[in-house]
């Protein structure tokens, strides 16, 4: 729970509006300023090759620098000042001072992973989802507008040489993984916390609005789970650590796999792993992995607790 002492202003609703005004502020001048310095390193029109960032004609460059400017922009600059200046102290409010035993790691990195068929069944049935005949300009437009972000993300993905790898890795996997952590976990998380006077409450609106930012309609229900996975260790661990980890390592196999696959093409094991359909007794033993995690992650918060 978010003492209300290491706050400027008293109710979360108020913390909350203040952050949001924080954020647009923040977008808005990161990104200007983003503008200003990509005309020194970028050779042409640097506002014409904006408008086509969203297409196959992108430059890449460009393409991958505004990606970083904008996480800049939207999650890291408005949390940090939202701590420093609002809650009044970024290392007690955001929970990053306290970093738990190796085996709270290990434990989230294992739901991680266990949880991975689970995803797999929400994907196939979120990408089989149909709105009826009378949406179907609607529904067109989602599956353009999920065909064109996956063109980019694989174009983005599929580079070879090593230090595309690390922008990469840096792109994908470490900015967003503290940025939005401090950003869904660290901030909205604990606004509705205090809010709803219930954790579980908070951390299911959190990971629906996570889901939602992201803007793939026919991923939102598989990023759903990844979000409520990784409200519940923020929540059980009581340290935004394990999952800034846990993201960095779920965005960063996506990297790893999309360098080996355009470098040397993907290994046999992993494309079958892939392409294989997710068996009734796969999804079982994950449930069962999953379930028995989850059990442990409780039983410490319990203990935790009554200490």
């Amino acid at each position: 729970m978010i003492e209300n002492k290491i706050s400027i202003i008293d109710t979360p609703g108020k913390q909350l509006f203040i952050f949001v005004g924080i954020v647009l502020v923040s977008v808005l001048f990161v990104s200007l300023a983003g503008i200003v310095f990509a005309y020194p390193f970028f050779d042409g029109d640097v506002m014409s090759e904006l408008s086509k960032l969203a297409s196959e004609d992108a430059n890449m460059s460009l393409l991958k620098y505004f990606q970083i400017v904008n996480q800049l922009g939207l999650f890291i600059v408005p949390t940090l000042v939202f701590g420093h200046f609002v809650m009044k102290g970024n290392s007690t409010f955001y929970k990053v001072a306290y970093v738990p035993p190796a085996k709270y790691f290990l434990l989230a990195i294992a739901l991680l992973f266990a949880a991975l068929p689970i995803v797999g069944i929400l994907t196939e049935w979120n990408e089989a989802i149909q709105l009826p005949d009378y949406f179907n300009s609607i529904n067109q437009w989602m599956r353009d507008s999920e065909d064109s972000a996956r063109r980019i993300t694989t174009a983005l993905l599929g580079q070879s040489n090593i230090w595309d790898f690390f922008v990469n890795m840096i792109m994908i996997a470490i900015i967003p993984a503290i940025g939005e952590e401090l950003f869904f976990r660290g901030v909205i998380q604990q606004l509705f916390q205090r809010w709803f006077n219930n954790s579980h409450s908070a951390i299911i609106v959190t990971a629906i609005i996570f889901s939602a930012f992201h803007m793939q309609f026919f991923g939102f229900f598989p990023r759903l789970l990844l979000g409520a996975i990784l409200g519940y260790l923020f929540y059980w661990t009581n340290s935004l650590w394990v999952p800034i980890l846990t993201h960095f390592i779920n965005n960063g196999m996506a990297v790893v796999v999309g360098f080996l696959e355009a470098r040397n093409g993907i290994p046999s094991y992993i494309d079958d792993m892939s392409n294989n359909e997710i068996s009734i007794y796969t999804l079982i033993i994950s449930l069962l992995f999953v379930s028995a995690i989850v059990f442990l992650f409780s039983k410490k918060k319990a203990l935790n607790s009554n200490n």
